[in-house]
């Protein structure tokens, strides 16, 4: 690569001595009228090869700093071909857990209402940061038998499986949360004491079309 470098560099007196008749040459090629496209395209990268090998030498621009200009070219093309809607929307599949909790009989309401309060705005906090992408709660309208009840599935969406494994995902926001932190670590605890079973599922989106 560099034996051709110095080659091309030691020419370029001589393009640069035979420019006024290429140029001449030139504007005589223009007065023709090329019924032949392709020789048009030909003549017209031919001339703009030339324009730029003349500007490389009269600018003393280094093979180094063409390189970089392909380099920052080629990374440009690679940032748009990440933010096609194609690559967008299986970034933005995410990682999806459902939470399943069976509570104990009569106290699903002490449960739902203690999960509004003390977890649920911790959740909203990941939410807006950007750690989560969606939270859904949901009940069944009809009961089952009791070895397949559930009272309450929560599905979260998070935006990768090392956000869904963090477990300091909601820790920095607790204390401007909750002042008073032991009082939330007894209501937490008293959370999950109502609850008979409580068991995670994750999921992977399966593509039909």
């Amino acid at each position: 690569m560099k034996s051709l470098a110095l080659i091309f560099f030691k020419a370029l007196p001589i393009i640069s001595i035979r420019r006024v008749r290429w140029l001449s040459h030139a504007a005589k090629i223009r007065q023709l009228h090329f019924t032949n496209q392709a020789i048009l395209k030909i003549y017209t990268l031919i001339h703009r090869l030339y324009r730029l090998f003349s500007n490389i030498r009269a600018k003393r621009t280094s093979l180094n700093q063409s390189v970089m200009k392909i380099r920052t070219l080629l990374f440009l093309l690679l940032i748009g071909s990440l933010s096609s809607p194609a690559f967008a929307q299986k970034a933005d599949s995410g990682f999806i857990v459902e939470g399943y909790y069976k509570v104990k009989w009569g106290l699903a309401d002490e449960f739902i209402a203690l999960y509004k309060k003390n977890h649920y705005p911790l959740l909203k906090k990941a939410l807006e940061k950007g750690d989560l992408l969606s939270i859904k709660a949901e009940k069944p309208r009809l009961h089952s038998t009791e070895e397949s009840r559930w009272d309450y599935r929560v599905t979260l969406v998070f935006k990768n499986a090392d956000a869904a494994f963090d477990p300091n995902l909601t820790e920095p926001y607790k204390k401007a949360l909750y002042p008073d932190l032991e009082k939330l670590k007894k209501e937490e605890q008293r959370r999950f004491e109502i609850l008979d079973a409580h068991w995670d599922v994750q999921l992977d989106n399966v593509t039909l079309d």
